[in-house]
């Protein structure tokens, strides 16, 4: 195996979001919770498992305290 090359695996990049993408998806969206959830999922990058048990205390002015 010293002899052996390690196959190059080509890296792929994503596309993130841009403002139009986001507004197709909160366009259809009313209630303001389900709005504020997809806001923090998407600026944030937050992962649902994440979300989900954040409290009123991890969340600050200007800061989330997420675990």
């Amino acid at each position: 195996m010293k002899k052996g090359e390690t196959p190059k695996v080509s890296k792929k990049v994503l596309k993130g979001f841009n403002a139009d993408d986001i507004y197709s998806i909160t366009r259809p969206i009313k209630e303001a919770r389900n709005k504020a959830i997809i806001a923090m999922l998407v600026d944030c990058g937050l992962r649902a498992m994440e979300l989900c048990p954040l409290t009123i205390e991890s969340v600050g002015e200007t800061s989330i305290l997420v675990q």
